[in-house]
């Protein structure tokens, strides 16, 4: 088995003397930032988290469920989780950005995930971190046609988790030998959407602005679902207050003004933010009411950015006239005076991994690029 060493992770991760460099932009797995998975209340105590929606793909319609279980030992993953797991996303970002790919296992180091998160390195965050990890893995997740699988094309039935394994530093590994280092295991399913790029880019640095959680929950969801109406003559967002609060999740209120209450706080914010434009609440029966959203023109610069973004992912719609068609290239063996750095760059800099951005400029015409 490979030895892995903590110089690997300073080399990602630490910069300028140990100094964390905290990404702008991190990538976040599609189906992970609609779906709901930890809580956003410390105080939540539930065990359990159910969406259910009716689709209309096909006929009859059907109905796809998503259904999330902690283990009791454990508890459900709250707002400390979250915070952890997307100090993971950073590393995976980061990854993805430098090398194209995600490979089990990712290591990793406590002391850099408390600096991500801007906590102090002490003994009882150490803890905090190491309990949020195992939290994570022990929470279980089924889908009924509810979880898009890039890879396969299909919405999955399949029961699974976020992380397959956390095997922290001292412990021994299946060859007997002691791990040097903190690794961590994502699940199959997961890993294989994220080598799929079935990601989206979040704003990291809007994201930890967002003191509310229901803000940045939001941010989230409504960040997917507004590429869906770049096209379309509504050009707004409909919820059910209802299906909203099973997404967020939030425990639902009986009256709108409870309910206005729970939510305007996170809807003002995005709005002042330019997130969304607007939001209106109407009348849907007595029980349930319904929530528009306005895309902002901070999410219509998001949407822009993110179809420019997917460059390397429909090249051949777009990059011909190949300076060397039908040539296939080893970049690693390319000299690097053979490469335009500053076009690198600025391909880089659009989010691109640093070996596609090589791979396109030694491929295709720079002025197609």
């Amino acid at each position: 088995m490979k030895k892995f060493k903590p110089d690997f992770i300073n080399g990602i991760s630490i910069k300028n003397n140990n100094e964390i460099i905290l990404p702008k932009i991190i990538k976040s797995e599609v189906n992970l930032l609609v779906l709901p998975f930890f809580t956003l209340e410390r105080k939540d105590k539930r065990l359990r988290t159910e969406y259910r929606e009716i689709t209309k793909r096909g006929d009859p319609k059907k109905e796809k469920v998503w259904n999330v279980s902690a283990n009791p030992e454990y508890g459900y993953p709250g707002p400390f989780d979250r915070e952890v797991h997307k100090s993971i996303e950073q590393i995976i970002s980061e990854i993805l950005k430098e090398e194209g790919k995600i490979k089990n296992p990712i290591p990793f180091s406590i002391y850099n995930l408390c600096n991500r998160i801007e906590i102090t390195t002490g003994g009882k965050n150490y803890h905090r971190v190491k309990e949020a990890l195992e939290k994570i893995q022990m929470t279980g997740i089924k889908s009924e046609k509810a979880f898009y699988h890039k890879g396969k094309k299909e919405w999955i039935s399949s029961v699974f988790s976020l992380y397959d394994g956390v095997i922290f530093r001292g412990e021994q590994l299946e060859d007997g030998s002691i791990t040097e280092i903190n690794l961590l295991y994502l699940s199959d399913i997961y890993l294989q959407n994220l080598n799929s790029f079935n990601i989206k880019s979040i704003d990291y640095t809007y994201w930890r602005s967002l003191e509310s959680k229901i803000a940045s929950r939001l941010y989230e969801i409504l960040g997917v679902k507004f590429y869906g109406i770049r096209n379309k003559k509504e050009c707004f967002i409909r919820y059910k207050y209802s299906t909203l609060c099973q997404l967020l999740p939030l425990t639902p209120y009986r009256y709108i003004s409870q309910a206005k209450r729970q939510l305007n706080l996170g809807n003002d914010k995005l709005k002042d933010t330019g997130f969304i434009s607007k939001f209106e609440w109407s009348e849907n029966g007595k029980k349930d009411w319904l929530i528009y959203y306005w895309p902002g023109e901070r999410a219509k610069k998001e949407m822009k950015n993110g179809q420019a973004k997917q460059l390397d992912l429909k090249e051949d719609n777009y990059l011909t006239g190949s300076d060397d068609i039908g040539k296939k290239i080893d970049v690693k063996k390319q000299p690097d005076s053979d490469h335009n750095n500053d076009l690198i760059n600025k391909i880089v800099d659009l989010n691109v991994s640093k070996i596609t951005a090589t791979r396109l400029v030694k491929k295709y015409n720079h002025k197609a690029i």
